[in-house]
C-alpha cells in the first residue's frame, strides 16, 4: 500500500522556532508539509473527524500507510440518536505500526509535559481550545469555544511556539493563542479542569509495510 505523490505542501505561514526546540517524527515544517492523499481537496469529506484525521497524518508523517487502520470504519452504527463516533482502536495501531497509545494524567504544565514527552522521543494527544487555533479560521477560530484534538509535533516553550498535526495538515501557532491553548492567560483560573490527554509510544513494536501490513489489516480480528 502506498498513497503515492502526496498533494501541494500545506499553504501556512510559519516562522520558525527556535535553534532546538523540542521536536518529535522528523523536524517537519508546515510551510512544506505535504498532507495525506485522504486529506487531499478532491475528498468529498476532506476533514473526517479530529482524532481520525490526526492518525490519518501522524501514520503518514512517519512515512507510512495510514489506509491501513481504516478497516475499522466498517463497525459504525447508528447509536439509537446519532452515528458512532468512529476512532482507529488503539490495538490496531500498535498491532499495525508497532505504535502505543494509553491515557495519561498531565501532573505538570502541559508545555512543559510537552516537551518532556517529545524530549523522550515520544508525544501526546491532548484536547485543546480551537478558538486559539488559527488553523480554524473558517469556523471557530476567535468565534466559538470548541475543545478538538491535537498532536503536537515540536514546541518552544521559551519562544511560545507550537508545532501541532490537526485535521488535514500541520500547522504552527504562537503568542496569545499560545497561551490561550495552555490556558495561561489571565483570565483563565485555577479550576480549569484539566483536558483528556494520552501518550504515545513510537516504540512498542515493529511497523509492519507492504505484503504483511495489507494481510494484518484485512485480518477480521482487527
Amino acid at each position: 500500500m502506498a498513497e503515492g505523490n502526496a498533494p501541494a505542501a500545506v499553504a501556512v505561514e510559519s516562522h520558525g522556532l527556535s535553534a532546538s526546540p523540542a521536536t518529535v517524527l522528523r523536524g517537519l515544517d508546515p510551510a512544506k508539509y505535504p498532507r495525506s492523499l485522504l486529506h487531499a481537496e478532491s475528498c468529498v469529506w476532506v476533514e473526517k473527524n479530529c482524532y481520525v484525521d490526526i492518525w490519518i497524518e501522524v501514520i503518514h508523517a512517519l512515512g507510512l500507510e495510514p489506509r491501513a487502520i481504516l478497516p475499522f470504519v466498517a463497525a459504525i452504527d447508528f447509536e439509537g440518536d446519532q452515528w458512532t463516533f468512529f476512532k482507529p482502536p488503539p490495538d490496531d495501531v500498535e498491532r499495525l505500526f508497532g505504535i502505543d497509545i494509553h491515557e495519561m494524567q498531565p501532573y505538570r504544565p502541559l508545555p512543559q509535559q510537552i516537551a518532556e514527552q517529545i524530549s523522550q522521543g515520544r508525544t501526546i494527544i491532548v484536547e485543546l481550545d480551537s478558538w486559539f487555533m488559527p488553523d480554524t479560521a473558517a469556523t471557530s477560530y476567535r468565534a466559538e469555544h470548541l475543545k478538538t484534538t491535537i498532536v503536537p509535533e515540536a514546541i518552544d516553550r521559551g519562544a511560545e511556539r507550537l508545532r501541532y498535526l490537526h485535521n488535514a495538515g500541520l500547522y504552527e501557532l504562537s503568542g496569545e493563542d499560545y497561551r490561550g491553548c495552555f490556558r495561561m492567560l489571565p483570565h483563565f483560573t485555577d479550576d480549569v479542569m484539566d483536558p483528556f490527554t494520552e501518550l504515545v509510544r513510537f516504540d512498542v513494536g515493529p511497523r509492519l509495510s507492504g505484503d504483511e501490513l495489507r494481510a494484518t489489516a484485512l485480518e477480521p480480528s482487527l
